[in-house]
């Protein structure tokens, strides 16, 4: 057997030995044959898995073994640190009259006076202080979005939030396979991931969106280029020193974030994909950074390009109709062409349906798609999709041009 190389990466998470190995990545060789072995633990137990997808085998043995042997030795050597309070256990009755609550206070107080209803106010206040150390993502990022839509008085987007609470409310209360599914996307704690193996990946953008705090969350968007999904990196920003630093900014998010540029190839080797509403949420354990996508990546990403308005505003409507309140569909789109009229810029399909673009106010992207689309074609756009006052729209990320160059829009 040769020597294993092993990765360990820790969590805040307290056992009696003061630590958690939660990935290692074991290189096992038997009788001359090489196979390398991803373990993960989590709540579920230990999983392991080879490169070439089995989960029984001799080398599995053996990388378990190695595995418990590991662990033994760390417990002699490292001292044990404080055990840090924990938060009390979430109670699902107790969340989902919360999340009923809220909804209550929001219906009662209508869109124009849900800015300064003390009501409002106090509701929002019981479910954050309901969820405080939780790591309910997808409650925090529903809680921004509500703000936001009754700042803005969207009525559109509120009801449909709403709609979403209500459902989740009752995912709550019935329990079951589907309702734990959907329940993963409010909090994602609550369940455990996925595993993806040797996984290709290009970024098509990046975004801060509202949280508990405005803007507090960092997104980059990445789509896999066997299966065409479109995941999300998400981060929020740091309420402590274990955070990461973003290079180029000097940002800093609570995980570990992957590196390299916004358009860039992760060639991944293992990552963790958890359940939820599209954009599913992912974690890279372990790959590959080419800071430009490679040719043979860059033509499997423009024959993954959709290419149709009418099949985007489907897929719209039934991602919002299986995950209401969390989904927030993404979008990569080949146009045959850019229409402008006047301060009004739309993308084009081949049947002639206009896919109109984002005119929100203070970053308009949509000019600096058409500046930028000036006297060449666009091979292909990425961005996020809304419904704006009845019509789909596209908010544009990044373009691609017919001379090769990639354009980043924020």
């Amino acid at each position: 057997m040769s020597e294993p190389r092993t990765q360990i990466v820790y969590d805040e998470r307290e056992d009696e030995g003061g630590f958690s190995i939660r990935r290692m990545n074991i290189e096992i060789e038997i009788d001359g044959r090489r196979e390398l072995v991803a373990l993960i633990e989590d709540r579920d137990g230990v999983r392991a898995i080879t490169t070439g997808g089995e989960t029984e085998d001799r080398f599995i043995e053996a990388a378990l073994e190695v595995f418990e042997g590991g662990r033994a030795r760390l417990a002699a050597f490292r001292p044990r640190r404080p055990r840090a309070s924990e938060p009390s256990p979430l109670h699902h009755e107790e969340l989902s009259e919360t999340v009923g609550a809220l909804v209550i206070a929001i219906a009662r107080a209508g869109l124009g006076l849900g800015r300064v209803s003390p009501t409002v106010a106090h509701a929002f206040s019981q479910i954050e202080s309901r969820i405080a150390g939780l790591g309910a993502n997808g409650i925090e990022r529903f809680i921004g979005r509500l703000r936001n839509a009754i700042e803005f008085d969207d009525l559109t987007e509120c009801a449909m939030l709403l709609h979403g609470a209500l459902r989740f409310a009752e995912d709550l209360d019935a329990g079951g396979e589907a309702a734990t599914e959907r329940i993963a996307g409010w909090m994602p704690s609550q369940s455990s991931p996925a595993v993806l193996i040797e996984r290709t990946f290009i970024e098509l953008g990046r975004e801060w969106v509202a949280g508990l705090e405005r803007a507090s969350i960092a997104r980059r968007y990445l789509i896999e280029l066997s299966s065409g999904e479109v995941f999300r990196e998400e981060f929020r920003t740091p309420k402590n020193e274990a955070s990461t630093v973003e290079p180029a900014t000097g940002t800093r998010f609570e995980g570990r974030a992957s590196l390299g540029g916004a358009f860039r190839e992760l060639r991944a080797g293992l990552a963790r994909v958890y359940g939820g509403s599209a954009p599913r949420r992912v974690c890279f354990d372990q790959y590959e950074l080419h800071h430009h996508p490679r040719p043979t990546s860059l033509e499997r990403l423009g024959a993954l390009a959709e290419r149709s308005e009418k099949s985007l505003l489907e897929r719209f409507k039934a991602e919002h109709h299986g995950a209401p309140g969390q989904a927030e569909p993404f979008a990569l789109f080949a146009p045959s062409r850019l229409s402008t009229r006047g301060a009004f810029h739309a993308l084009i399909d081949e049947e002639g349906d206009a896919l109109p673009l984002s005119r929100a106010e203070g970053l308009e992207l949509d000019s600096a798609l058409a500046s930028a689309a000036e006297g060449r074609a666009i091979e292909w756009v990425s961005g996020r999709l809304f419904h704006a006052e009845g019509t789909l729209v596209l908010r544009p990320f990044m373009a691609r041009f017919d001379d090769g160059e990639t354009f980043r829009l924020r």
